[in-house]
C-alpha cells in the first residue's frame, strides 16, 4: 500500500466509508494545534491552549461567581509571599474549588504555558489547607490567563544564535588534559538538520522567608523550540 497518507485515507473511505475527524490536527486533549500562515514563522506548526483557557476560565467565573476576571500583566504580584500569608482558611466547599484550579493549572502546564510554571508549583503547596489570600492570588492567575490566552509553542526548528550569549571561557587542560568524549564505534551517522540543546535556568536564592529556600526554573529548548519546563 502506499506510504502518501491521503491516499491511504481514500483507500480507507472506499472500503469503509467516510471517516471522521481526519485530516489536518486541530484539537487534542486541550490543547490547540495550528500552522502559522503568515510572517517570518509562516508555515511552522504551533500549540496553544486557547480553547482550554477560555472553557475553564468561564467555568471558574460561574463557579466561583467572579463578575470579569481582570487583566494582569503577570500571573503573580511579584513582592507576595505566600507563606507569610495569615489570612483566615477557606472553607471546606471553598478549598475543594481551589484544589480543583490547581488541577486545572497544571494541566495548562503541560499543554505548554510554562509563564505559569513558577506560581503554579508555588499555589499548589497549600491545597490541603488554602487560605483567602491564596484563593485572592489564584484569581489573579486565572485573570492572566483570560486576557493572555494566545501565548503558543511554536515548533522552530532553526538552530540559535548562541552567539548572543556571553560566557566566561575555562582552561581545563590542567585538569583533565587532552581526553575526549568517547562514542560508540557503530553509531549511526546523523541524518537531517543539526540539533541544538539549550538550557536557560535561574533561582530566587532563599525566596521562600520560612525556610530560606530557593526556587530554581529550568527551560529546556532542542534548536529554538521549548519542549521541557521545570521548577521546584
Amino acid at each position: 500500500m502506499s506510504k502518501d497518507p491521503m491516499r491511504i485515507i481514500k483507500a480507507l473511505e472506499e472500503e469503509y466509508g467516510a471517516l471522521k475527524g481526519v485530516g489536518f490536527p486541530k484539537y487534542y486533549l486541550g490543547g490547540d494545534i495550528g500552522r502559522i500562515t503568515e510572517g517570518d514563522q509562516k508555515g511552522m506548526l504551533y500549540t496553544s491552549a486557547k480553547t482550554y483557557i477560555t472553557r475553564i476560565c468561564d467555568k471558574i467565573e460561574s463557579l466561583m461567581d467572579w463578575k470579569g476576571l481582570r487583566n494582569y500583566g503577570c500571573p503573580m504580584e511579584p513582592n507576595y509571599h505566600p507563606e507569610l500569608d495569615a489570612s483566615p482558611f477557606l472553607t471546606d466547599d471553598a478549598a475543594s474549588k481551589y484544589r480543583m484550579m490547581v488541577g486545572s493549572l497544571n494541566w495548562l502546564v503541560t499543554l505548554g504555558r510554562w509563564d505559569i510554571h513558577y506560581v503554579t508549583q508555588t499555589m499548589s503547596r497549600y491545597s490541603m489547607l488554602p487560605r483567602e489570600g491564596h484563593l485572592e492570588a489564584m484569581q489573579r492567575v486565572f485573570g492572566y490567563l483570560k486576557n493572555h490566552n494566545k501565548v503558543r509553542v511554536v515548533y522552530d526548528v532553526a538552530e540559535p544564535a548562541h552567539s548572543r550569549f556571553t560566557s566566561p571561557k575555562f582552561d581545563w587542560f590542567e585538569y583533565y588534559g587532552e581526553c575526549h568524549e568517547e562514542l560508540p564505534h557503530d553509531m549511526p551517522i546523523p541524518k537531517g538538520r543539526p540539533v541544538r540543546i539549550s538550557g536557560f535556568f535561574d533561582a530566587d536564592h532563599a525566596g521562600c522567608l520560612v525556610t530560606r529556600r530557593s526556587t530554581t526554573g529550568l527551560l529546556m529548548c532542542l534548536n529554538n523550540t521549548p519542549v521541557k519546563s521545570y521548577t521546584k
